[in-house]
């Protein structure tokens, strides 16, 4: 009624100016109306089309806010300054013993949540005495539950007040749990070894946890979108790879990436990190949000470096026995054939067919020593163009001696060239690994089929398999007829020593390798395998495009004729043979030559004889104290533009002892030919002087 009251008031305001309304009973109201009609007789009509215009504004807020009350799913009362219930409202939400009619005329304080009557009491005094909005929460025990509530008490002008209970109860439920979750996260990134980050891709900026500031530097690095925030961290050689695979999986929306790559540390130096992160993206499916960590596997590496030595050296002592086989007819085809030319040949055709069995012989056994010096390497990735097929024919010889007699080894090749950028050692050790793992699948003997050839992915291709791209391929496939892999172990194949085999007879690296050397050449690999049946690796490795590979030793074909040259050259050579060798080979094409039995000797001869030098050729492992290497850096010393080639039958990590090789040296590792040691002293004479 009061707000009827206040509407008509209004209204006789509007038209009767500042007429007194008293603020009385009913009564009064109407008496004072009907005063006001009889001492403006002529307004009457306007008047009352002012009232019935009041009334329809009335009956219309009366509805909205009948409205506004249903919609609002809390518990509403309307008390009066006593606060005694003059209306009430049960949201959908609450369930109360009480009807809301049942409830009109009562203390809200008393009812509907008795146990926190004097709070609500309390709280009821103040918002009257102090005329402003209240708020507290309390909790009450229902049906056995704990439940939280909340309880607003608003103060009507004209007295009394609205109070709103709300029921709080899954709201706290989720607090705690966010709270739960964010000291859970908190606990964690403490407690973990890993550098955690939170990038925000909108903001530009970084949360890292304590691991990270500690470990990795530089809050500079961490500015501006996208990948920009940590990539100059990355090392320089391992940049460009990582930030186009973030690229990549921003452009696909894949909400999971990792990579493998060197980040800088705290102490200036790289770290081996895996990057593990997960990207949220929004509706314009642009990167808003990535969460992940890195992980620092320096160590790791390091172990697997050394476990994998070790494989290697396990590799080279099993095949053993099948290179000394092997090296046994090459020594007897070599000194069969020169022991005929000693004894004088019959004809030219029986000398020249004596001489060019022995030189092939020869270039057999230097390829098998070479491929167990790259076994037992432990050189970086030396990528550069080859032909995959020559890799794989190269190998076949040491497959059929790795497997055995009870497996039998065929061959299906591409008929032309599959150039593909490689480190062929590498390439080699994943062949390796790949038929140790299907002979092992075959304990009873088998069949193992090695095939080299060429495939085309389009789109349509790529979809279910996450590794695939749309490109040309090089293809290796080793397929076996062994007992295949089970499904529940198929998914952990390539993980780092995971292993099937019983204890001591596997390390769990052989195909965790072969993965890490596809990645390495951008290339990925799939596997095919039926339990009982066998299996079949597929590797790819981007095509080359080039025009032709280069040649197989690295070194640009010459014209003999232009080999020769009148250039002084110093050999220092411990092996007679060799040295005497030489000395044969540059003579005959007009070179001037000199001779030391060793590095130290030949200090004193230059230092005696003071020789004008073009060129130094000489071996690193040396007797005398002095070795090739410390030999050209002592002449550099008096003659900085001194060329030099260093030879080793070693490879060049092993001769040096892991030493940088001086700077503008060519290393040549033994055995040679004329023709190539010839190349190789034309071209590094050729070369202009250095800086």
């Amino acid at each position: 009624m009061e707000l009827t009251h206040n509407l008509l008031r209004r209204q006789i305001k509007r038209h009767f100016g500042q007429t007194e309304i008293p603020a009385g009973s009913l009564v009064d109201f109407v008496a004072a109306v009907d005063a006001a009609y009889r001492a403006n007789d002529e307004d009457r009509a306007m008047l009352e089309r002012s009232l019935e215009l009041s009334s329809q504004e009335l009956l219309q807020a009366n509805a909205e806010m009948s409205a506004v009350f249903e919609a609002i799913p809390d518990l509403l009362f309307h008390v009066n300054a006593d606060g005694l219930i003059l209306s009430a409202k049960v949201g959908a939400n609450e369930q109360i013993q009480w009807k809301p009619g049942a409830l009109v005329g009562r203390r809200f304080t008393e009812d509907p949540f008795p146990e926190v009557s004097a709070e609500l009491e309390h709280a009821f005094a103040q918002m009257q005495e102090e005329a402003r909005v209240l708020e507290l929460e309390f909790s009450v025990r229902r049906n056995g539950e704990l439940e939280h509530h909340e309880a607003r008490l608003v103060p009507l002008r004209e007295g009394g007040a609205i109070v709103i209970l709300r029921n709080i109860t899954e709201r706290r439920g989720a607090e705690e749990a966010l709270r739960e979750s964010e000291e859970r996260f908190r606990l964690v990134a403490l407690a973990t070894r890993d550098a955690i980050y939170d990038w925000d891709a909108v903001k530009g900026t970084t949360w890292r946890n304590d691991t990270y500031h500690a470990r990795y530097p530089g809050e500079a690095t961490f500015q501006g979108k996208k990948e920009a925030w940590w990539s100059s961290n990355i090392h320089p050689d391992d940049r460009t790879r990582v930030v186009e695979s973030l690229q990549a999986a921003f452009a696909k929306q894949e909400p999971l990436w990792s990579a493998e790559y060197r980040f800088l540390c705290s102490e200036g130096n790289y770290a081996e990190v895996v990057d593990y992160g997960y990207i949220h993206y929004n509706r314009a499916g642009e990167p808003a949000r990535m969460i992940g960590a890195l992980a620092d596997i320096t160590e790791r590496k390091r172990l697997q470096e050394q476990v994998l030595q070790s494989q290697k050296m396990d590799a080279v002592g099993q095949l053993a026995g099948g290179v000394a086989h092997d090296f046994n007819n090459l020594l007897t085809v070599i000194l069969g054939n020169l022991s005929l030319l000693r004894l004088g040949a019959e004809n030219p055709t029986e000398a020249t067919n004596a001489i060019t069995e022995s030189y092939r012989a020869a270039q057999r056994a230097a390829e098998l020593t070479r491929q167990l010096l790259t076994f037992s390497r432990r050189e970086p990735v030396a990528l550069r163009p080859v032909d995959l097929n020559a890799v794989v024919a190269d190998m076949l010889r040491m497959c059929h001696r790795l497997v055995g007699e009870t497996i039998t080894i065929t061959t299906t090749s591409y008929p032309g060239k599959l150039p593909v950028h490689a480190d062929p050692g590498m390439i080699e050790q994943l062949l390796m690994n790949l038929v140790i793992n299907s002979r092992d699948a075959m304990r009873q003997g088998g069949r193992l089929l090695i095939a080299t050839g060429e495939r085309l992915f389009f789109n349509r291709d790529v979809g279910g398999h996450p590794q695939r791209r749309a490109g040309r391929f090089v293809r290796l496939a080793v397929t076996d007829n062994g007992s295949g892999i089970p499904p529940e172990v198929m998914a952990h194949i390539f993980e780092p020593f995971f292993t099937t085999k019983e204890a001591g007879k596997g390390t769990g690296l052989g195909l965790a390798m072969v993965f890490g050397i596809v990645q390495q050449h951008k290339g990925w690999i799939e596997v095919e395998s039926t339990v009982g049946a066998g299996t079949t690796f597929f590797v790819y490795l981007p095509w080359l495009q080039i025009a032709t590979a280069e040649p197989k030793d690295g070194v640009a074909q010459r014209d003999p004729a232009s080999l020769g040259g009148k250039e002084r050259i110093l050999i220092a050579e411990d092996e007679a043979q060799v040295r005497l060798w030489m000395k044969t080979a540059l003579i005959r094409y007009g070179y001037q030559v000199h001779m030391a039995e060793s590095g130290a000797l030949a200090l004193a001869f230059v230092r005696d004889q003071q020789p004008e030098l073009d060129l130094l050729i000489s071996d690193i492992v040396m007797p005398g104290g002095v070795s090739g290497r410390e030999l050209c850096l002592e002449l550099r010393q008096t003659r900085p533009q001194l060329k030099v080639i260093l030879c080793s039958g070693y490879d060049r990590e092993s001769a040096t002892n892991g030493s940088p090789m001086p700077p503008n040296v060519t290393f040549l590792q033994k055995p040679f030919g004329m023709e190539r040691f010839l190349r190789a002293v034309r071209d590094k004479l050729d070369e202009p002087a250095a800086p």
